[in-house]
């Protein structure tokens, strides 16, 4: 009797349960594919919410994790398999009903198919659960390079940069050398050099990392600080100056060959205030103080005293002015003047410019873009006598460069001027957003009703100003620059020209200002953040940018006597 009952069991397990797991197939069919259905649509629904994560990721320049492009993989996958499932469902529905002749065989295999796959969502779908889609790749080398043209690179016919990259790689490369100096007046290629340096450092395998910074005329210690924790991959989000300092320097701490490059150094830059790990003690017995640190800076600055003095920087290297051969050949490679046969006259009057502009790249490179699209000699004469005449005034005390960026200046139309203004105005590298904004306000843009158009706007405006060299490349996608001896040449306009408050750092902290018919804005500069009072006697004021963060003793005070007008943009 027990070995029938165990053999009657065994056949229950073997056909009775079976049996009823396959009719349950059919009984649960509406069940299971409805399942199905509610549970990809969850998916779906995750699917675009992990999406909009990743477009916005990617708007901010960061890349996507791998396991979340593993999971689109995945989502893609089965969303293929789920269409054909749905395909045949729909296809099994319109060959019959319940009603008249089920299929019941087909029906089986549906409910089968929707309960599995069902399963298969639920699991892909419980691994879309992440923290977060994309992370921060800083990029190996960042810097301020003028456009992409033979004016940012150095060919083997410039016999004098090619020496001094020659003599800047090798004392880098020394390992009791630490700190290194780039000289020379301004527009002769400092910034250039230094950028082909860092290059062919990077190339050369001399460093892991290359980290650029701008520091220029106003000492803005957050924003150095930003710019390296941006180029490291570190959020930097202390406000105090105090602990910035030391987050930077833990940060720094941890790579273990870098090197540091800061342009535009125009006054004493404490690097222990900034948060960079340097030993600049001229009398310690190691060139570098702590074996784990390797991080050698490269300076560039108009005064090599400076340098020595200031910066105690023992490797100075002089960056002089072109010579005649290269200057011609710089000129010729920019206004792309390659045929010397057939451009005879042309080559002549060319020839004449170069010598007018001192061998300085800067002037030799904006002359040669103004003139790029023109092929008429009487068109050339034209600019030559133009360059010939004395101004009327010293703008950025090298006659050489005045001429030119006034002729380039001149030659612009309005718009392309208006937003020079502003960008100087605002900031050495000011963000294309602002640039955006006010342009906007102050109805800067020729047809543009909505913020997409002035972006557009701005974008074609910036990139025929990039091509004439007039604004740069910046160390952010979302900055510009301009050179600074063009910044200071569009300041002059501004104030002197276009009556344009500007109120520099070296400028006393009270003032009380005349002025008449200002019409347009102004840019509070670092000085302006110390101002304490300011005092307009009979002022007609289209308008105020006032765009800085608010000192700490508060705001300054604005007093206006007999005002008629005013429009303020932005107030702190």
């Amino acid at each position: 009797m027990e070995l029938l009952g165990g053999l009657a069991g065994k056949v229950v397990e073997l056909t009775v349960e079976p049996i009823g797991r396959q009719l349950g197939y059919l009984i649960s069919y509406q069940s299971n594919v409805k399942k199905l259905k509610d549970e990809f649509k969850e998916l779906q629904n995750d699917k675009e919410a992990v999406q909009h994560l990743v477009d916005q990721a990617q708007r901010q320049g960061e890349d996507i994790e791998v396991k979340v492009q593993d999971w689109f993989t995945k989502v893609n996958e089965i969303t293929e398999l789920v269409d054909k499932f749905y395909g045949e469902e729909a296809h099994a529905n319109t060959n019959c009903s319940f009603k008249s002749c089920p299929n019941l065989w087909l029906r089986h295999q549906i409910s089968r198919k929707a309960k599995k796959m069902t399963l298969e969502v639920a699991e892909i779908k419980e691994k879309g659960k992440f923290d977060k889609v994309s992370y921060y790749k800083p990029p190996e080398l960042v810097g301020v390079p003028l456009p992409s043209t033979s004016s940012s690179t150095i060919n083997e016919e410039m016999e004098s940069r090619i020496s001094i990259m020659n003599q800047v790689l090798g004392a880098l490369a020394d390992p009791n050398i630490d700190m290194v100096g780039l000289c020379g007046l301004p527009g002769v290629g400092k910034t250039t050099l230094a950028k082909q340096v860092a290059t062919k450092a990077k190339e050369q395998k001399l460093f892991d990392k290359v980290v650029w910074v701008t520091v220029a005329q106003s000492l803005d210690f957050k924003g150095i600080q930003s710019q390296i924790a941006d180029i490291v991959g570190m959020k930097l989000e202390a406000e105090s100056l105090r602990a910035r300092v030391s987050h930077l320097n833990q940060r720094l701490k941890k790579e273990k060959n870098l090197l540091l490059v800061l342009d535009d150094v125009w006054e004493r830059l404490d690097l222990d205030e900034v948060g960079i790990p340097f030993d600049d003690n001229p009398k310690k017995t190691s060139a570098i103080p702590d074996e784990n640190l390797k991080c050698k800076i490269l300076l560039t600055s108009r005064n090599e005293e400076f340098l020595y003095n200031q910066m105690k920087c023992r490797r100075n290297i002089s960056v002089g002015v072109l010579s005649e051969k290269e200057a011609l050949e710089l000129f010729k490679e920019n206004v792309e003047l390659f045929d010397d046969s057939n451009n005879i006259d042309l080559l002549t009057v060319g020839v004449e410019v170069v010598k007018l502009r001192g061998g300085l790249p800067l002037a030799i490179v904006a002359i040669a873009r103004a003139l790029k699209n023109k092929r008429q000699p009487s068109e050339w004469r034209y600019v030559l006598n133009q360059l010939r005449k004395p101004l009327r005034r010293n703008m950025t005390g090298i006659k050489e460069v005045d001429a030119v960026l006034k002729y380039s200046y001149d030659h612009l139309d309005t718009e392309l001027q208006s937003i020079v203004l502003l960008s100087a105005m605002l900031s050495h590298d000011p963000l294309t957003i602002d640039l955006i904004m006010y342009s906007m306000g102050l109805s800067l843009l020729e047809d543009v009703h909505s913020m997409k158009d002035a972006q557009d706007a701005l974008d074609f405006l910036i990139s025929k100003l990039k091509a004439s060299s007039l604004l740069l490349d910046s160390f952010s996608h979302d900055r510009v620059t301009m050179h600074d001896v063009f910044h200071e040449f569009s300041l002059s306009i501004a104030s002197k020209e276009q009556h344009a408050l500007v109120v520099r750092p070296e400028e006393h902290e009270t003032s009380a200002l005349a002025c008449t018919n200002f019409l347009k804005p102004f840019g509070r500069t670092k000085g302006m953040l110390h101002l304490e009072e300011l005092e307009l006697y009979s002022c007609g004021i289209g308008v105020i940018v006032a765009k800085a963060e608010v000192p700490e003793s508060g705001a300054p005070t604005f007093i206006f006597h007999k005002l008629t007008q005013v429009k303020t943009l932005e107030s702190p």
